[in-house]
């Protein structure tokens, strides 16, 4: 039917160009012919006809050019192509209404085919995966020892640590470490029965309390909790090191094991071979060393069975939460604490103070509220105390001024009050002295100007008056004075 249509349509055009190569048609009626082809609207036949009166009256001869034009183009007359229009319109509508159907069909297929080819993938990666469970499942022996093979313990105990990385349970333990963790537990469960401080081991004299051995009595044998991890690794080991099971415990606690890049190609159970552990030549004594390790966790209790660990660094990590453990009182052998820009809170322990070995305190950038500790003064060998951006209050301790060697002594931005004491114009080794943001006495001592070997201090935002006695300043070395917000006088 639009063939049939076509054709006489472009039969009419034909007849057109014919009539007007031989001049039978006026220009009124051409014009007529041609806007009833290519309107977009048809011509009524009742138009066609008044425009054909009108023409025959110019012509004079009406019927002799419509009977001529009949003649030669028969049936094609003025009103057949008015009529051929709506027809030529309504086929050029369908073409168009075939190809988009055409393509929306073309993309609704494509679709459906890379959904069905994505249902079967899915369907095939699924059905390995628990195909590949279920063997895991039942033959979860053979699994673990595949998987864990290059971490095996000398007993054959497979890792500890690959079983809760892989697995999130420790669920192949061998009889015999079975048998030596509970052994464990019975030694820790007697030690609590005598007074604390007894040691657990002729070998390995370690001061205990009841605090990290009660802990032991309430483990699940199969979770990935860090007391439970350490015991296990002593167990697979034979060992009753309890400093190599604290060891594990702060790491773990911290979430220094996550980080399986660190870990995949060591030898875990040699503790001087791990990330951020330093030995010493004789592997006796050591340093624990994590900063911008990305830390996550708590400083735990454990970290005072730690009776050879000479210094603790973990600054930067800002998710390390918790308090200072007061369990270090029983770390003889250490030196230095570095735990500035963590996320620690609390107070300062007391306890600091019975460690008269302890040389750095960096707790800057902390969360630390209470007042500092007066038993800082019994630290003679400290050189370092740095306490910046925390929220201490009180006054700032005069036992600081018995601190002979100390060189830094910094409490910017705290909420320090009270007077600044004048004793500090005595330490004579200081070179760094931030005071600065505090509430303190609007005076400042003018012993604190006779420090000589000062290279920085800070004074700012301290609403200080008087003057400053520039003539008797005697600061060579000084590189950095910030005195701004003060109403001090004077030229």
């Amino acid at each position: 039917v639009m063939s049939m249509q076509a054709g006489a349509y472009f039969h009419a055009q034909g007849c057109l160009a014919r009539a007007q190569s031989k001049g039978v048609l006026t220009p009124l009626q051409e014009n007529s012919v041609r806007a009833s082809l290519y309107s977009q609207t048809s011509t009524s036949v009742n138009t066609d006809a008044g425009n054909s009166q009108r023409e025959s009256r110019d012509t004079g001869d009406p019927n002799k050019t419509q009977d001529h034009f009949s003649s030669r183009c028969p049936g094609a007359h003025v009103e057949t192509a008015s009529r051929l229009l709506p027809l030529r319109a309504r086929t050029t509508r369908n073409l168009r209404d075939v190809n988009h159907k055409r393509k929306l069909c073309i993309f609704y297929t494509s679709v459906a085919a890379l959904l069905t080819i994505g249902g079967i993938a899915l369907g095939i990666y699924l059905t390995l995966l628990f195909s590949r469970d279920g063997d895991d499942k039942h033959n979860g022996d053979e699994h673990l020892s595949k998987i864990c093979s290059n971490a095996l313990y000398p007993s054959g105990q497979p890792d500890i640590y690959c079983q809760c990385r892989y697995n999130g349970a420790i669920t192949h333990i061998l009889n015999s470490t079975k048998t030596n963790y509970d052994r464990l537990r019975l030694i820790a469960n007697s030690t609590l029965q005598n007074e604390e401080g007894k040691a657990i081991s002729a070998t390995k004299p370690l001061i205990l309390n009841k605090k990290i051995l009660s802990g032991l009595q309430s483990l699940n044998q199969s979770a990935c909790e860090p007391r439970n991890i350490a015991l296990l690794n002593l167990a697979a080991l034979n060992s009753t090191d309890l400093e190599h099971y604290g060891l594990i415990v702060l790491y773990l606690s911290m979430g220094a094991m996550i980080l399986p890049h660190k870990w995949d190609h060591i030898n875990r159970h040699n503790t001087c071979d791990w990330p951020g552990i330093i030995c010493g030549s004789n592997d006796k004594y050591y340093e624990v060393k994590l900063p911008n390790w990305n830390l996550q966790g708590t400083i735990p209790a454990e970290v005072g069975l730690l009776n050879h660990l000479k210094g603790l660094d973990v600054t930067g990590n800002a998710r390390l939460a918790g308090t200072i453990p007061t369990e270090i009182r029983v770390l003889t052998q250490l030196t230095y604490m570095k735990l500035g820009n963590c996320g620690l809170s609390g107070r300062i322990p007391i306890e600091f103070g019975s460690r008269g070995s302890i040389e750095d305190i960096v707790v800057e950038g902390n969360y630390f509220t209470g007042t500092i500790p007066t038993e800082i003064g019994q630290l003679k060998k400290l050189t370092t105390f740095l306490a910046k951006s925390n929220i201490f209050m009180g006054t700032l301790p005069t036992e600081f001024a018995k601190l002979s060697s100390l060189s830094q002594l910094d409490v910017l931005q705290n909420k320090l009050s009270g007077r600044i004491p004048s004793d500090l114009g005595t330490l004579t080794d200081l070179k760094k002295l931030g005071l600065g943001r505090n509430v303190f006495d609007h005076s400042l001592p003018t012993e604190i100007w006779r420090l000589h070997n000062l290279e920085y201090l800070s004074l700012e935002s301290l609403q200080l008056v008087g003057r400053i006695p520039w003539d008797k300043l005697d600061m060579k070395d000084l590189e950095y004075l910030h005195f701004g917000g003060n109403s001090f006088s004077g030229t």
